[in-house]
């Protein structure tokens, strides 16, 4: 349906509006003002905590003194975890120590170990205690090892 020629303030029906030159002017300076007043708060944030301010007086030592306590809950939660967290790590890995060493005293004594069993439970105990960047160290180990054998000539 297209704009009928008549009175600007008609209502309009349709999807297709006419020509800008049919349409009243959008000069008017309301417009302008929430623009100047939407950047003078963007550009200048201190004015907009004012505003906040003289709105709702006390918002803003509110909303800081809500955040300070949000913040320093985080950090003790925080605190905590990494507590457990470290103290839990802690104890596996002195357990598998225990475990890894016992099982080596174990089959050396009573089953006459051999080479292979000595060195896994070695590199498994390696593995335990390194962590990720062990169990790394000890794939980088091996990988050269295999690359060093396959550059010896024939």
């Amino acid at each position: 349906m297209a704009l009928t020629e008549g009175d600007p303030d008609s209502p309009k029906n349709g999807e297709v509006l006419g020509p800008a030159a049919s349409r009243p002017s959008d000069d008017s300076p309301v417009g302008d003002n929430y623009i100047a007043l939407i950047s003078q708060y963007t550009e200048r944030p201190d004015l907009l905590i004012n505003a906040l301010e003289s709105h709702d007086p006390g918002f803003v030592k509110r909303m800081n003194e809500k955040a300070e306590s949000r913040s320093d809950r985080m950090a003790d939660a925080r605190f905590w975890f990494g507590g457990i967290q470290a103290y839990s790590g802690l104890v596996v890995a002195v357990l598998a120590a225990l475990t890894v060493l016992g099982l080596l005293v174990f089959a050396v004594t009573q089953l006459d170990a051999g080479f292979w069993l000595i060195i896994g439970l070695a590199a498994f105990y390696a593995v335990t205690q390194g962590g990720p960047s062990g169990f790394m160290e000890l794939c980088r180990g091996i990988s050269d090892l295999f690359r060093r054998g396959s550059n010896k000539p024939n």
